[in-house]
């Protein structure tokens, strides 16, 4: 179906008719209009699809239909892009000049919208399954409401979705971490979506492996893997450090010797599936006792290959039972509290009878029931069982994506049933590598910037930000089980996310079927047949391949992302990349990401001005350090990302304050460059939500007692005066309250007086604090009583009082102090910290003692204590504290870290005194030996 791109033409016209009305002035009318139609398409669109889902094998005209509605889609949202970009280009005084070329304009789209009308009256016309039913009327030229829809919430997006699985890791943990078991290789083998990722996480992650284990890395292969990506990847997560300037031979080299000498390692080769990437990555792995190698595979025989004595585990399908748990977890057990014993039981029999359709397959269960959960009633249910079955993918033949045919069966339901502003969301998801860790602010801002997002009384609040809603539809996707959550911060919000490989293979099908996107590799950009068919997809993603195809005028989206994370590796790494084609061919741009890519001359083409509908400017790690004059002509921009750039960092261009749009500009400036004659202005940015690492250096004190109350997250680094401090805490920005997170950095010289805290007090809906720079003792000195996160670096606190004040903050789950105090005894009290959950104490260097009383900090999880190099021993309450499930011993002297050996890890037991020693272990390991993760790291010795 074409409904992806009929939702998205709507939201961004009706952003267009939002946000560009003095373009439109003479055709808004006609845009209107015109935005109706589609409305009116999509509405239909959907009756059909049910039609399909429940009648016959349906005419070939309904796929000739669809073809038509999904070109009228591309035709609407060129025409009012052009018109735009033409009007948008001229200028008022040129405008006035040249009126008659202007009225010719809107003559033409009104002609081109009169053309869509009629085109879309004929094909309705002509559709064989309206035959017979009275006339379609015309669209109305207003806006189509659709029923008000209140977002559920679902209790399931908490827990774990895992059952049957037990025996499985048990067995699987005790072979890898038994010394005498010789099998080197681990092979977990079977069809997608049985479960096999699952079980090498849960083993991975496996308190006894963590302690067994000196060395572990997790690497992701795919189909389409890189030789030079994986061993880079390998040197990072085992030996560290960059290995940018070697060649692959002494990559292996360093590996093989690495890992040699002095490590007991656990590898994960997870989604491997060809011999040649196990050729690729073999000759860097040392083959020795103890040492395991864990592959996931879909061909069993390719363990085999890898080591003639491995072990191979092949997964067995859910039983009934099983099927049933895992899918009541999700889709029953939320909703019987409140239903009747009979209403129950009838739920549970068409549960009972889909579940049976999923053949055992963990992923087809978990995907029925994240859409089931969505259904409130019995006759929806009934609906979706006479949908699940042989109708669906009739005529597709076997299993697409190397899975079972009835998880194919469930993603297209599941798909199907997505309600249409989410389908282009969830689509866009697809363009992201396999298997990538993807940042939910980075997703919400390319949404935002693709226009799926727009308020509407279906699905939002009068005066609510986009960002929140777009989070919102995130975690509708999340509780629907379509994507992936990966990671919470401490207030539960989703900060990371993937696609499971499938649901990504499923959604690139559908993106191509669609021509909603493409996946641009090596091998498609540089053959010219392939060049060729990429000719009129929307958006395309080059995760592979340094060129920029050239065919295509008509993409939305172009974004480079590297298949691992930007901090793995630098530019040095990637083959310079040519720009001058964006801005040649593609001047219908929305959203342009270049992640990790480098150019010739270390900076944009100055036609990049150009692309007027450019929304989101990606160029994280790149190597262009300074801007051309032209960006200032992006008055569309919302966001611009400049964080990270090598080999020096960024300038600070001039005309930011002209960009009066942006809503998220992230910077890096540590070195005060400034491409500014005269200090920055910031004033003027009355929509900015993020600021972030802003240098005070090149602004007035007055612009940062200016900074826009709309400024949700704020980072200024470089403050040099008590004023300039006071100027940021009387700004706006914190006297709107509507500051969330706050990041401060003064010279380390400089001592300043928090006199305006009272200020951040009353600001409610912060959560994050940093405070950098030395504080000047005061006993009345108070915090954000709301805060749930603060750090404080080179405070220089002498006195408690500031760790009493800290204490009495009833909402606060992390505390982290970094050369923050200079006393020798840090106490607590029973009475403080009800809710920390995670404390972390870093290079306090006077810090002798640590007195805690018991039943102190109730709910503490991870303790932290880094290159505390004087402090003698950890305290003696931490014995009774049973909710750490986390230590982590980093940088400290080897007196201290003995004192908390484990019985194993003496290696002498030959002697009497040696073997009473390694029977209880260190001294204090007593205090300790109940923390399920320990991680004990020696420091150099001074």
């Amino acid at each position: 179906m074409a409904d992806s791109n009929i939702s998205s033409a709507i939201t961004w016209i009706g952003s267009m008719l939002l946000n560009e009305a003095n373009f439109l002035y003479g055709v808004e009318g006609q845009v209107r209009s015109l935005k109706g139609e589609l409305e009116f398409i999509e509405q239909h669109l959907k009756e059909a699809e049910d039609q399909k889902l429940q009648g016959p094998d349906p005419d070939r005209q309904l796929s000739v239909f669809t073809d038509n509605m999904q070109l009228i889609a591309f035709r609407a949202e060129d025409i009012i892009d052009a018109y735009i970009l033409q009007v948008g280009s001229m200028g008022a005084l040129r405008k006035f000049a040249c009126f008659p070329c202007y009225l010719l304009q809107v003559r033409r789209v009104g002609n081109e919208i009169d053309s869509i009308k009629s085109d879309r009256k004929e094909a309705f016309d002509n559709l064989n399954m309206y035959k017979g039913q009275p006339a379609l009327k015309p669209a109305p030229s207003r806006d189509v409401r659709r029923p008000t829809r209140v977002l559920p919430s679902y209790a399931h997006t908490e827990e774990e979705f895992v059952v049957g699985l037990d025996f499985d890791i048990d067995d699987l943990v005790r072979r890898v971490t038994d010394a005498e078991d010789r099998a080197w290789v681990v092979g977990i083998a079977g069809i997608g979506g049985l479960g096999k990722t699952t079980r090498a996480r849960k083993i991975y992650n496996h308190i006894r492996v963590k302690n067994h284990f000196t060395c572990t890395a997790w690497i992701f292969i795919s189909q389409q893997w890189d030789r030079r990506k994986i061993l880079l990847e390998l040197l990072r997560q085992t030996r560290g450090g960059r290995g940018d300037n070697l060649s692959d031979e002494e990559l292996v080299e360093l590996i093989f010797e690495f890992l040699k000498e002095e490590q007991l390692y656990l590898i994960v080769l997870d989604d491997i599936w060809e011999t040649e990437a196990w050729r690729d990555v073999c000759p860097a792995l040392p083959k020795s006792q103890g040492n395991k190698i864990i592959l996931t595979t879909r061909d069993e025989n390719l363990p085999r290959y890898t080591d003639a004595g491995c072990h191979l585990h092949k997964p067995n399908p859910l039983t009934r039972d099983q099927s049933w748990e895992l899918f009541s977890k999700i889709a029953i057990k939320s909703r019987t509290t409140t239903m009747a014993e009979a209403e129950t039981a009838r739920f549970e029999q068409l549960g009972r009878k889909m579940v049976h359709k999923c053949d055992g397959l963990p992923l087809a269960v978990i995907t029925l029931a994240g859409l089931l959960t969505t259904k409130e009633g019995l006759d929806e249910w009934e609906h979706i069982d006479n949908s699940f079955g042989p109708n669906l993918l009739r005529g597709k033949g076997p299993a697409e994506y190397g899975s079972g045919r009835s998880i194919d069966e469930a993603l297209a339901l599941s798909y199907i049933h997505l309600p249409h502003h989410l389908k282009p969301c969830f689509l866009y998801l697809a363009l992201f590598p396999e298997d990538f860790e993807i940042s939910v602010g980075l997703l919400i801002r390319l949404w935002i910037a693709e226009g799926f997002v727009t308020p509407s009384d279906d699905w939002s609040t009068p005066g609510e930000e986009l960002e929140d809603i777009a989070e919102r539809f995130l975690e509708e996707l999340v509780c629907r089980c379509v994507v992936q959550p990966v990671r919470r911060n401490c207030m539960r919000k989703l900060k990371a996310c993937r696609l499971h490989d499938i649901m990504r293979e499923f959604g690139i099908k559908k993106g191509r079927e669609q021509r909603f996107l493409e996946i641009l590799t090596s091998s498609k950009i540089s053959a010219p047949a392939s060049s060729a068919a990429i000719v009129g997809y929307r958006r395309a993603s080059i995760d592979s391949g340094t060129s920029i195809p050239t065919q295509d005028s008509h993409l939305r989206s172009l974004v480079l992302f590297r298949k691992y994370s930007l901090q793995d590796y630098s530019i040095d790494d990637m083959d310079v990349l040519s720009i001058d084609p964006v801005c040649q061919s593609f001047n219908f741009l929305r959203v342009l990401n270049l992640w990790g890519a480098q150019t010739h001359n270390q900076t944009l083409p100055k036609q990049i001005g150009n692309l007027l509908h450019l929304r989101y400017l990606g160029l994280r790690a790149t190597n262009i350090i300074k801007l051309p004059q032209s960006v200032a002509k992006l008055r569309n921009l919302l966001t611009l990302d400049h964080r990270d750039t090598f080999p020096t960092e960024a300038e600070v261009p001039d005309f930011l304050w002209s960009m009066e749009q942006l809503r998220h500009l992230y910077l890096t400036n540590r070195d005060n460059k400034s491409g500014a004659s005269k200090p920055l202005k910031l004033h003027a940015l009355k929509r900015l939500q993020t600021l972030w690492y802003i240098n005070a250096r090149i602004v007035l004190t007055e612009e940062l007692g200016a900074l826009s109350s709309s400024i949700r997250k704020l980072q200024i680094i470089g403050l040099l005066k008590q004023e300039q401090l006071e100027a940021v805490l009387q700004s706006p920005t914190v006297n709107s309250g509507s500051i969330r997170k706050l990041h401060l950095f003064w010279h380390r010289n400089q001592e300043v007086q928090l006199i305006d805290m009272d200020r951040l007090c009353r600001c409610s809906q912060l959560k994050k604090l940093l405070l950098s720079g030395k504080i000047r003792e005061d006993p009345t000195l108070q915090f954000p009583r709301n805060i749930v996160m603060l750090e404080l670096r080179l405070s220089g606190f002498n006195s408690q009082d500031f760790f009493t004040a800290i204490g009495n903050l009833g909402d606060l789950k992390v505390l982290r102090l970094f050369k923050s105090y200079e006393g020798t005894q840090l106490t607590c009290t029973a009475r403080l910290f009800p809710q920390l959950e995670e404390l972390v104490l870093e290079s306090l260097d006077e810090l002798e003692e640590i007195r805690w009383e018991n039943g102190v900090i109730p709910r503490l999880k991870e303790l932290v204590i880094k290159d505390c190099r004087r402090l003698q021993r950890l305290p003696e309450a931490l014995k009774h504290m049973t909710t750490v499930q986390k230590l982590e011993i980093r940088n400290m002297p080897r007196a201290f870290c003995s004192q908390l050996k484990r019985p194993e890890d003496y290696g002498d037991k030959t002697s009497a005194p040696a073997a009473a020693a390694a029977s209880a272990g260190g001294r204090d390991f007593y205090i300790i030996q109940h923390i399920p993760s320990i991680i004990i790291e020696l420091g150099e010795e001074h």
